[in-house]
C-alpha cells in the first residue's frame, strides 16, 4: 500500500478548505492533511507534521504566501509548494514563481489541482532522486582511492579531478583544470592518444588500455585505464579511472626476465634436468636430460608421461628402488656408464633429489652431468699411480735381492770359513786319543752347519746375469726329488722368447716362493710346473696333489702376498685354485 501524502492546508477560510479535500478525496488521492490558519500554527506544523506538500492561500491576516513560502523552504529547501488564492495579478503569479512557488492555482479553477499536486510531487521526487545520484557519483569520484577525472571529448580539457589524482600526479586541482590529458603524456605517446580519442563515438561505453603518464615531477608511470562516456555540464564527456600499476608491470618483466634467465640456464647448463610428481610423471625437463642415457635409446622423453615409460626394463627393478628412497626424503647419487658403441663408454653422475614443499615430499628432481672426461683422468691417474707402485715395488724387490745377494755372499764367503776354521782345530785335536771320541759329534754338526749354509746361500744369491731360467727351475726340482722324495715335471716353452734378466729373476723367485709354500704346507707329492707363451702372456703354472685348501680364508704368513707383488709389478695377474682335499694350483699370466 503506497504511503498517504501529508498535505499541509494553509487557509483561514475553513470552507475552502473543505472544498479542497473534498476534491482531493474525489480524486481518489490518498492522503491525510492538516489546516493551518496562521503563522504559528504554520510554523508548528512544519517542525511536527513533515508535509511532503503544502498548499497555501495568498492573503492571510497579517501573513501571506511568500513568507510562508519562505518558512517553508528554510526547514524544507526542496518540499513542493502551491500557491491556491482567489484572483491575482499576472506580476504576482510570476513573482511567487521566481521566488520559488511550484505552481499557483485558483480557486475557481479548482479541478486541476489533483493532477498539479501529483505532477509536482513526481517532478520533485525525479529531481530528488538525480540530487542523490549525483551526489553518490561525486562522493564515489571524489572520495576513490584510485586517480578519477573528466575530461572534455572535444576540448580534451581536464573537467575535474578527485583528490587521489592530486596526490598521485603532484597538480593542484586548479592546475588540472588548466591543463589537457595531452599534458600527462610522454610525447611519444601523443599520436597513440590522439588515434585513440579518434575511436571514441557518441555512443561508446567503457574502453580499457595501459598508458604511459607523467608526473609533475616528471616521474614516468604506467597506469591502467577505464573509462566511460558521460554528461557533464552539457558536454560529452568521459569519466577516467586510473590505477598505477607501475610496480606490478616492472615486478611482471622481471619475473618474465627471470623466466626467461632461468629458461635459458635450465636450457643451456651442462647438466640434466628432470622434474617429476610423486607418481612420476613428468613435469619438466631440459635438452641434456633427454640426451642423457638416463632413458632408452628407443623412447623419446615427454612431460606428462611416467618416468618408468622411458627406463630400460633391466634397470626398472633398480630405479624403483631409487625413487622410493628419494620419496622418503633421502638424497641419492650414483655414477653409471653407458656404451656410446665404437669402444666409446660415457660416464653420468646422477644425483635424486626429493623436492619439499610445506615439509612434505611434493615430487623428484633428478640431476645427469657428464662425468666421462673425469673418469677418464682418474682412470688415467690411478694407471700412473698403479705403475708408479709397480716402479717402487720392483725397486724393492730389487733391493731385496742385492740385500739376500749380500746375506748370502756373507753366509758363504765369512760364516762358512770361521765354520771351516773351527772344523781345522777340531780335526787337530782329533788326534789326541782322549779328545778324539769327544769331539767327533762337534765335528758332524759343523760339517751339518757347512752344508746348511751352503744351500742357504745358493738360495740368497742372485743368479748369474745372464740368467738360465729353465736350468735354474730344474735345479730346484733335482734338489726336490733327490731330498724331498717328491715326483716332478716342468714343462718349458720359453727358450726363443727374449724376456729380460729382471722379468726371469722373478719368474724363478715366485716359483720358488710356491714351491716352498708346497714342501712347508701342502703334505704334496707330485709337483707339476708349467712355464709356456699363450698368445702375448707368459703363462706359468705350479700345481700339487697335496691337502689344499679354502682360498677363501684368510691365510697366515706373507709367502703368495710376495708371489702377488712380483707378479703385479709386472702387470700381471695370479689366479690360485684349490679346495681341501683336492690339491692347487697357482697359474700367474703376465703380458710380454
Amino acid at each position: 500500500m503506497n504511503k498517504p501524502i501529508r498535505i499541509l492546508f494553509l487557509d483561514d477560510n475553513d470552507n475552502d478548505a473543505e472544498i479542497i479535500q473534498d476534491l482531493l478525496s474525489k480524486a481518489k488521492l490518498n492522503y491525510e492533511s492538516r489546516q493551518t490558519i496562521n503563522k504559528d500554527s504554520y510554523q508548528a506544523a512544519l517542525e511536527e507534521f513533515h508535509p511532503d506538500i503544502i498548499l497555501s492561500d495568498h492573503a492571510l491576516p497579517q501573513f501571506d504566501s511568500v513568507e510562508a513560502l519562505a518558512m517553508a523552504r528554510q526547514r524544507y529547501p526542496s518540499i513542493p509548494f502551491i500557491v491556491v488564492t482567489g484572483t491575482v495579478s499576472e506580476e504576482f503569479a510570476a513573482g511567487i514563481l521566481r521566488s520559488g512557488a511550484d505552481d499557483y492555482i485558483l480557486k475557481d479553477r479548482l479541478n486541476r489541482l489533483p493532477a498539479t499536486i501529483e505532477n509536482v510531487l513526481h517532478l520533485r521526487q525525479s529531481e530528488q532522486e538525480k540530487r542523490d545520484a549525483a551526489e553518490k557519483y561525486r562522493t564515489i569520484f571524489l572520495k576513490s582511492p584510485f586517480p578519477n577525472w573528466i575530461y572534455d571529448c572535444e576540448t580534451l580539457h581536464f573537467l575535474d579531478v578527485n583528490d587521489a589524482a592530486v596526490l598521485q600526479y603532484g597538480y593542484s586541482r586548479e592546475e588540472f583544470l588548466k591543463m589537457t590529458i595531452r599534458d600527462i603524456r610522454p610525447k611519444e605517446d601523443l599520436e597513440r592518444l590522439l588515434a585513440y580519442i579518434k575511436t571514441i563515438g557518441a555512443d561508446s561505453d567503457s574502453g580499457q588500455g595501459i598508458w604511459r603518464h607523467i608526473k609533475k615531477n616528471g616521474q614516468a608511470i604506467t597506469v591502467e585505464t577505464t573509462s566511460y562516456t558521460i554528461g557533464f555540464d552539457n558536454r560529452r564527456s568521459r569519466m577516467v579511472i586510473a590505477h598505477d600499476v607501475t610496480d606490478h608491470i616492472e615486478a611482471e618483466e622481471k619475473r618474465i626476465q627471470s623466466e626467461i634467465n632461468l629458461k635459458t640456464i635450465f636450457e643451456n647448463t651442462s647438466e640434466g634436468f628432470l622434474l617429476m610428481d610423486r607418481n612420476g610423471v613428468i613435469r619438466a625437463f631440459n635438452k641434456k636430460a633427454g640426451n642423457y642415457a638416463l632413458f632408452s635409446k628407443e623412447k623419446d622423453v615427454q612431460i606428462g608421461q611416467s618416468i618408468y615409460d622411458c627406463i630400460e626394463e633391466p634397470r626398472k627393478e633398480f630405479f624403483e628402488g631409487i625413487i622410493k628412497k628419494a620419496l622418503d626424503g633421502e638424497n641419492i647419487q650414483y655414477d653409471r656408464a653407458y656404451d656410446m658403441g665404437g669402444g666409446n663408454t660415457a660416464w653420468i653422475d646422477f644425483s635424486v633429489t626429493p623436492v619439499i614443499e610445506a615439509d612434505e615430499v611434493s615430487g623428484i628432481c633428478i640431476t645427469g652431468r657428464n662425468i666421462t672426461d673425469k673418469k677418464i683422468l682418474e682412470k688415467k691417474m690411478l694407471e700412473q699411480n698403479i705403475q708408479e707402485q709397480k716402479k717402487i715395488a720392483r725397486a724393492i724387490i730389487t733391493a731385496q735381492e742385492k740385500e739376500r745377494n749380500r746375506l748370502g755372499q756373507e753366509l758363504h764367503d765369512n760364516i762358512n770359513q770361521l765354520l771351516a776354521s773351527i772344523k781345522l782345530y777340531l780335526g787337530m785335536a782329533k788326534n789326541e786319543a782322549t779328545l778324539k771320541e769327544l769331539i767327533s759329534y762337534p765335528m758332524e754338526l759343523t760339517d751339518t752347519a757347512m752344508n746348511e749354509i751352503r744351500v742357504l746361500s745358493s738360495k740368497l744369491v742372485t743368479p748369474p746375469k745372464n740368467i738360465k731360467l729353465k736350468d735354474l727351475i730344474q735345479a730346484i726340482l733335482y734338489d726336490l726329488d733327490k731330498n724331498m722324495a717328491i715326483k716332478t715335471a716342468f714343462m718349458y716353452d720359453l727358450d726363443n722368447q727374449a724376456i729380460s734378466n729382471d722379468l726371469k729373476l722373478n719368474i724363478y723367485r715366485i716359483i720358488q716362493e710356491q714351491l716352498n709354500n708346497i714342501v712347508k704346507h701342502a703334505q704334496a707329492k707330485k709337483i707339476t710346473i708349467s712355464v709356456q707363451m699363450q698368445k702375448s702372456m707368459i703363462y706359468i703354472a705350479v700345481s700339487d696333489d697335496g691337502i689344499g685348501y679354502d682360498v677363501g680364508k684368510k691365510r697366515k704368513g706373507i709367502g703368495i702376498s710376495n708371489m702377488m707383488n712380483r707378479v703385479q709389478s709386472f702387470n700381471g695377474e695370479v689366479e690360485i685354485k684349490s679346495t681341501p682335499g683336492n690339491g692347487c694350483t697357482v697359474e700367474i699370466r703376465i703380458p710380454y
